[in-house]
């Protein structure tokens, strides 16, 4: 049986990952993938009390480069709590919808990561158009639930 070990924080230097041996700073450590995934929510996701405040401030600034106007974002989870793979950041899927004052000026889903607790990067946004296209291709960004859901919402 092994036991967990992990002192480790999300800024201090980690050599290999292979399976669940680690090297950290000349150490061999064990840990479970779970746990690994865990220590990697905790340092990446933020607190529940900033959560929704960073995500809505992150889209809208992502929209507002890509699209050049004062924009406002509403958001809705398409799944409750996030996905975690390996090591990579935490990600979140949402269904948003982007006015310019009352008009929507877009819509779609993106998925985005959580990073080092202040932040979410937007990776992909797929606009209502583009999965009215190409539907199949949601299929490489979201996980298979999300991405069905997102066809329910625009195929209907």
């Amino acid at each position: 049986m092994s036991t967990t070990c992990w002192p480790a924080t999300y800024d201090e230097t980690i050599h290999s990952l292979s399976a669940s041996v680690i090297w950290w700073r000349g150490h061999r450590l064990r840990a479970s993938r779970r746990s690994l995934a865990e220590s990697h929510i905790r340092a990446n996701v933020p607190d529940e009390k900033d959560f929704d405040k960073f995500l809505k401030r992150d889209i809208e600034k992502y929209f507002k480069d890509t699209k050049q106007k004062s924009i406002t974002v509403e958001y809705e989870l398409l799944r409750d709590g996030r996905t975690q793979s390996g090591i990579a950041y935490p990600k979140f899927y949402a269904w948003v919808t982007v006015r310019d004052g009352a008009t929507i000026v877009d819509q779609g889903a993106v998925r985005v990561a959580a990073v080092q607790k202040k932040l979410f990067k937007v990776t992909h946004f797929v606009s209502e158009a583009d999965i009215k296209r190409a539907p199949a291709a949601l299929d490489e960004i979201f996980p298979l639930p999300v991405a069905d859901k997102i066809r329910e919402r625009v195929l209907k």
